[in-house]
């Protein structure tokens, strides 16, 4: 008799146990797990230029200078900046345009900038007008003349770019503030 009760109450317990066992596996769900990988964005510029560094000037010759801007493949949503600084009284004797795409940062009369799109292909983006800059028409001999090694009239053109979305920096400006801050 012992022996029944015992079989009866582990067939209970095997009872209640797969009754409750399916009970619990028919409310739960199947566990699913979704794996987030952060890599980092990045954007790479190269400013280059071909038509080398020293120049003759002669007054109303048109010089050859192609600094170009190019962001590199694969680079995320940028500004691009340049920022041109007359050295050594440069603007007294060379005059140049802006390429066509570039605008004038505000409060900067050196720095131009546009944005970049962030495309797989890159971009490039000429610095100067026609790639080239013009020797005035007014300089003197004497002025020519007074130029001594080391105080020779340059340009000194500097690229820079930052990645942005809409929700990190507003507009031009705030980028500027990132680089020059």
């Amino acid at each position: 008799m012992k022996k029944q009760v015992v079989v009866l109450v582990l067939a209970a317990v095997l009872v209640f146990g797969c009754a409750l066992g399916g009970t619990l596996a028919w409310l739960k769900d199947n566990t699913q797990t979704v794996v987030n990988t952060f890599t980092a964005g990045d954007v790479d510029i190269e400013l280059e230029e071909t038509t080398g560094d020293r120049y003759k000037m002669v007054p109303g010759k048109i010089l050859d200078k192609d600094p170009t801007v190019t962001v590199t493949d694969d680079s995320e949503h940028a500004w691009v900046f340049v920022k041109i600084v007359n050295v050594n009284d440069a603007e007294n004797f060379l005059s140049y345009e802006i390429a066509t795409g570039w605008a004038v940062l505000p409060g900067h009369d050196n720095v131009w900038y546009r944005e970049y799109a962030g495309t797989e292909d890159g971009a490039t983006y000429q610095v100067l007008k026609d790639n080239q800059v013009t020797v005035d028409t007014d300089v003197t001999k004497a002025q020519l003349d007074g130029i001594v090694e080391g105080s020779e009239p340059k340009l000194e053109i500097t690229a820079y770019a930052v990645q942005y979305d809409a929700t990190s920096i507003a507009d031009a400006e705030a980028a500027w503030d990132v680089i020059d801050g």
